[in-house]
């Protein structure tokens, strides 16, 4: 399973897609200067094993169109059923830095490395918070409802699978939703 979603990311990755921008030929005053600098607020949701709900605000530039980067803070409430007997509930907080690979306008590609506390468990009783490493990778979609205002849609798995992450033993989606500001 593990490799088919690798080569299913690959063969995402190395899709070749283009997009035509339009030029003012005509006389007149040239069109307003892109934004460059974005907020995004998008709201998480996880269920499984280990479920989680969330907020992560980030900011981000656009460094070329095709290349934004950014910096995420976050906070999850999670719930933990790993061991029945032991069900846990905590407060996750963490954060991010990302690029994102931009082919047209409303679709992108990112990668992500994160660091997130978790109460990690040392056997069915006894827990300690630590902080986890992730590496996402992603892909997402923005709907432009004008050109400064945007939903953003994004759905994304750990790579790294660190001894400590909850998800180390299946490959366990993420979803985003929020909504993004040009500025």
């Amino acid at each position: 399973m593990r490799n088919i979603t690798i080569t299913v990311f690959i063969l995402l990755f190395s899709v070749s897609l283009c997009a035509q921008e339009a030029v003012n030929t005509g006389g007149g005053s040239a069109p307003a200067k892109p934004s460059r600098w974005f907020f995004e607020g998008t709201l998480s949701l996880s269920f499984g094993t280990v479920s989680h709900i969330g907020i992560t605000p980030s900011v981000g530039y656009k460094v070329v169109p095709t290349f934004h980067t950014g910096a995420t803070l976050s906070y999850y409430h999670g719930w933990d059923e790993t061991y029945p007997e032991n069900k846990t509930q905590s407060n996750l907080f963490g954060g991010s830095i990302f690029g994102r690979w931009v082919p047209i306008k409303e679709f992108f590609m990112q990668i992500e490395p994160a660091v997130y506390s978790y109460k990690v468990f040392n056997n069915t009783t006894t827990n300690e918070v630590k902080g986890v490493p992730f590496i996402f990778l992603g892909l997402g979609f923005n709907y432009y409802l004008n050109p400064k205002v945007f939903l953003t849609f994004l759905a994304k798995v750990d790579v790294l699978k660190s001894d400590d992450s909850p998800y180390k033993d299946e490959w366990h989606p993420f979803f985003n939703t929020g909504v993004g500001f040009s500025f």
